[in-house]
């Protein structure tokens, strides 16, 4: 779209450069991610890497060897001096072989926890060895997934990923990669995240899960014994791993939260393990800690290397869902059905307390959820504490005390109140307690299996059961929660002071949060992507009617590599997608904004990713809904087609508005819209504005432009939009008061005639133009009312 006839000529590497600038404080928008632990973690020279590469490669040979054809590794991503050997047993099973493809699996360590996985938005990764390129396409598909997205400060300063890459440049040379950033995963997110990565999976892809093992001493917070680390450290890692090789996502899982194993990639490592195919064999090829190099084990991490291997590849049969095995219900304790009945009431009482609405009484008919029961409710975010609030002895019914219980939790005052914004991103625990005993001996009862009560006066304080597991004996556990009461640490040993215990029943959400049945993780069953599910409400709000058959995309392209600036167009596009959610109703799922300065990798204006967004559209689109394309930005003359110019392309590389047609004619959708803002660029310093003749004339595609031949795109009077765009929107937002809607014809008389009013440079004309044979049919309809 050429709205001035000024020149505007700049280098094309400046512009490509300029194209790739990072957003205020983010990296996310760089061309190139940068070696940041280089020098740190591995050295910072070519020569010296891949010395030490290959030598750890050579030495992990005969470890690594493994039959059939490793498809999955689990490798860790230490230090060079620490992790390197383990490492290089890892890789030296897949050295000298072909993949085209290697997705990288890495932990969070940095930036704030979120939940899901994070695609970085780069075209490369560097290393001193050389750049590694991304997958665009691959890093586009996996970000059509609810649960994936773009958060450029899990990858900032993030070496999860970096250091696999040397091991991977030495072992099988040239491929892309799919950078990917797991984080916190709900225990119903595991199978939804695995099928969503099985579908950029094929026979030449690699699977890397980057993590370490165990990191033991106060520094990580986990010490949960003091002698015998070394021994209790590889028990701890042994017992993990074995999960592993015997595919148990569900005992895995469980392990890491009974156990409390610091295993920072465990959340990934949960999700590859459904990926992998029925006939996959797994061995662990090396072991050690860092603790080994000089003996002393107060600060360690544990690394191990895991090679996954299956004769049929990647093509095997489907592994099916394992499913949690519930433990048995002892006597007395609360029933299978009661658990659920309780954290859906919970889960309820929580939704409405974050939205301040009304809890009406829950109707309960079970005697069991009658009694009187001490009870603590904890939530989580994240994995990490977000309230918890109990009380001993209530004096209300057991579903009653947990109503007032999670409202009192979402409140809790050493934190901030829960936002309704994160109650999805909440699981909820419950505790339900045993009458309390009062003990003569102040140790007799066992850590793990008992909670504790100390009380002086009128001061007390308690620590659940599962609290045992940061405490190595039991008067440890009594002398912190005696400082909790705040009283001395040794008051448990005084005359005046009780001691009582208490048994807890617990269960969670985690325990029943299970995915859909029918799912299946194969790289050949379509996986819905969807969004995730909303937990159920008590009081569901009843909202304006949405349209969910149509779909539609806004292009708007304000910067290219190789053409002039042009700013409006992404505002100008902005306003459009707000226009169809708002006027139109649209599901705001089903409208995607694409520009050059898009933040996610799946939104930025390239010619892949407009193409792949317009055949989105098109095929999402449902026959009684509508399929709409919008494009604002230069546009070119190409012997005799007329092309739209994405922001990485030349002129000369534009794409066919033919293709865009033809594209749309194979929709679904009853109503096929394409609005084109733009004036022919060429390759002269002004255009000769766009020539209808050159558009396709079809039945199916109602084809809008803005302007005429030898005319140009004009702005607003103020400069900040384009007056065809905005004719377009008042236009739009008619469409409630003209009953059945706009025809073709309808709706451009409306659109000439609001241009001429609007004209903003004197002397120009600008006429719009329509190209579509059916003009009589409503290609507009009113909002579903």
């Amino acid at each position: 779209m050429i709205r001035s006839s000024r020149a505007v000529s700049i280098a094309a590497i400046s512009l490509l450069a300029a194209l790739f600038l990072p957003l205020p404080g983010s990296d996310a928008g760089q061309a190139v991610r940068k070696a940041v632990q280089a020098g740190k973690l591995y050295p910072d020279t070519a020569r010296e890497l891949r010395a030490m590469v290959d030598g750890y490669l050579a030495k992990g040979a005969a470890k690594g060897a493994t039959e059939g054809h490793p498809i999955a590794l689990i490798a860790p991503h230490g230090g060079y001096g620490f992790s390197g050997e383990t490492a290089g047993c890892a890789f030296a099973a897949v050295k000298g072989r072909e993949y085209r493809r290697v997705v990288v699996l890495g932990a969070r360590h940095t930036g704030k926890p979120f939940r899901g996985a994070s695609v970085l938005d780069v075209r490369a990764y560097a290393t001193p060895l050389g750049e590694v390129a991304v997958d665009s396409v691959a890093c586009l598909h996996l970000l059509k997934h609810p649960l994936f997205s773009t958060r450029a400060s899990a990858h900032r300063s993030e070496h999860s990923i970096e250091v696999q890459l040397p091991f991977l440049q030495r072992s099988i040379g040239s491929f892309s990669l799919v950078p990917v950033i797991v984080g916190y995963l709900k225990e119903s997110d595991y199978v939804p995240v695995a099928a969503a990565i099985r579908q950029v999976v094929d026979d030449n892809t690699l699977v890397v899960v980057s993590s370490d093992l165990t990191h033991y001493g106060s520094t990580f917070g986990f010490a949960p014994f003091r002698e015998k680390v070394r021994e209790n450290l590889e028990k701890l890692d042994r017992g993990a791993v074995d999960f592993i090789t015997r595919f148990d996502a569900p005992g895995f899982r469980t392990y890491c939260r009974r156990t409390g194993a610091t295993i920072c990639g465990r959340y990934a490592i949960g999700a590859v393990l459904h990926m992998l195919p029925a006939e996959t064999q797994a061995k662990a090829v090396d072991y050690c800690r860092s603790g080994d190099r000089g003996g002393d084990y107060t600060r360690s991490v544990s690394y191990a290397a895991v090679v996954f291997a299956a004769p049929g590849r990647w093509g095997g049969t489907p592994r099916p869902i394992a499913r949690v095995k519930h433990d048995t219900v002892a006597p007395g304790q609360v029933s299978i059905e009661g658990q659920k009945a309780l954290l859906a009431l919970a889960r309820q009482t929580l939704a409405a307390a974050a939205e301040a609405r009304h809890i009406p009484a829950p109707k309960v008919g079970s005697e069991e959820l009658r009694t009187l029961r001490g009870v603590f409710v904890t939530l989580n975010k994240y994995g990490q504490l977000r309230g918890c609030v109990g009380n001993f002895a209530p004096k209300t019914p057991l579903y009653q005390t947990i109503t007032e219980l999670t409202q009192r939790a979402a409140f809790d005052r050493r934190f901030t109140p829960v936002a309704p914004d994160e109650v999805d991103d909440i699981e909820i625990d419950l505790s339900v307690l045993s009458p309390p005993k009062v003990l003569k001996d102040p140790l007799a009862w066992e850590l793990g299996k008992h909670g504790i009560t100390v009380r002086r006066g009128v001061r007390e304080a308690t620590y659940l059961p599962q609290v045992a597991e940061h405490f190595k004996t039991k008067e440890e556990m009594l002398a912190a929660c005696c400082r909790k009461a705040g009283i001395d640490a040794d008051s448990w040993r005084r005359k005046g002071t009780t001691v009582e215990i208490y048994e807890a029943q617990v269960f969670g959400e985690a325990t029943f949060d299970e995915p859909s049945p029918d799912l299946i993780v194969s790289g050949k069953t379509y996986i819905p992507s969807g969004p995730v599910p909303a937990k159920p409400t008590a009081t569901p709000t009843v909202k304006a009617a949405v349209d969910k058959a149509s779909t539609a995309v806004a292009i708007g392209i304000g910067e290219y590599a190789f053409l002039g600036k042009i700013p409006a167009c992404r505002d100008d596009a902005r306003r459009i997608a707000e226009l169809l959610t708002k006027a139109r109703r649209l599901d705001p799922e089903r409208v995607a904004v694409v520009t050059d300065d898009a933040t996610a990798i799946a939104l930025r204006a390239t010619k892949g990713i407009i193409l792949e967004r317009i055949r989105l559209c098109a095929e999402e689109a449902r026959p009684e809904g509508m399929a709409f394309v919008y494009f604002s930005g230069h546009a070119a003359r190409k012997g005799d087609e007329l092309v739209l110019v994405p922001a990485d392309c030349r002129w000369e590389g534009g794409i066919p508005l033919s293709e865009i047609v033809a594209i749309l004619q194979k929709s679904r959708a009853g109503q096929k819209v394409l609005v084109i803002d733009a004036a022919h660029a060429g390759a002269s310093r002004k255009g000769g504005g766009l020539d209808p003749s050159l558009a396709p004339a079809t039945a199916d595609v109602a084809i809008f432009l803005s302007c005429g031949r030898g005319e140009l795109s004009q702005p607003t009077a103020d400069g900040k939009h384009s007056i065809y765009t905005s004719a377009f929107i008042d236009t739009f937002r008619l469409l409630t008061d003209v009953g059945d809607g706009f025809t073709a014809r309808s709706l451009q008389q409306r659109l000439e005639r609001r241009v001429r009013e609007a004209r903003a440079t004197p002397g120009e004309s600008q006429t719009p133009a329509l190209r579509v044979a059916r003009d009589a049919a409503v290609v507009l309809a009113p909002p579903t009312r």
